[in-house]
């Protein structure tokens, strides 16, 4: 855990929620003590410190790291949860049909292709689509959920269903793919994406890939 979380972007600030976390809950507290009441209980006490919605999403991001962390080692047998904080919502941007069809038929590298896809048909973010790992997708449901504050933008965790085309490409990518459903940096994409506009004509067109 440690290890993964020193080199995030930001893994200073995460040390320092991680300080508050271990402060509030104790090195003696165990995991399995750790309840939904508990999760309540912390959220009530950032709040009477005047932490923000985000603030107090990003630190139960960190509970729900370790919870996950745990759970998937056997620790604990069922994850405890807490409802996040309303942060203020984004622009949304919508693609016609047309403008949809022309990304993808430009788009022949067959990574971007899938990458594009994935975007369009789900309205995720590029940093909530190369955050994404296999466990956040519900194969049998069909469906992505998005419950991680470190990883998705908005406050809210949401339950995304799959489109077709989405649920063959992910399917596709896991049988070629282990690590995650798209193993790129953020550089590594954005890379990917200045040579797409300047090879197939979107350079300097920030409507019609506002959100790439």
């Amino acid at each position: 855990m440690k290890l993964m979380w020193s080199t995030q972007k930001a893994a200073r600030h995460t040390r320092g929620r991680l300080k508050d976390v271990r402060s509030y809950f104790g090195d003696d507290t165990h995991v399995t003590e750790i309840t939904p009441y508990s999760l309540e209980s912390y959220i009530f006490h950032l709040q009477n410190l005047g932490n923000g919605p985000a603030t107090i999403n990003r630190k139960l991001a960190i509970v729900s790291k370790i919870m996950n962390y745990a759970h998937r080692h056997g620790v604990i047998k069922a994850k405890p949860t807490a409802p996040l904080q309303r942060e203020p919502s984004g622009r949304i941007r919508y693609y016609s049909t047309e403008e949809e069809a022309g990304i993808i038929a430009a788009a022949k590298d067959p990574r971007l292709r899938d990458f594009f896809i994935t975007l369009i048909d789900t309205g995720m973010r590029k940093g909530e689509v190369l955050s994404l790992e296999w466990e956040d997708i519900n194969w049998e449901n069909e469906e992505i959920v998005l419950a991680d504050p470190d990883k998705i933008k908005a406050s809210l965790p949401r339950t995304i269903p799959m489109t077709r085309r989405v649920c063959g490409l992910l399917k596709n990518r896991r049988g070629l793919i282990a690590a995650k459903p798209f193993d790129y940096t953020g550089n590594q994409m954005d890379h990917m994406v200045r040579d797409f506009k300047r090879d197939s004509g979107y350079e300097g067109n920030t409507e019609a890939l506002f959100h790439i």
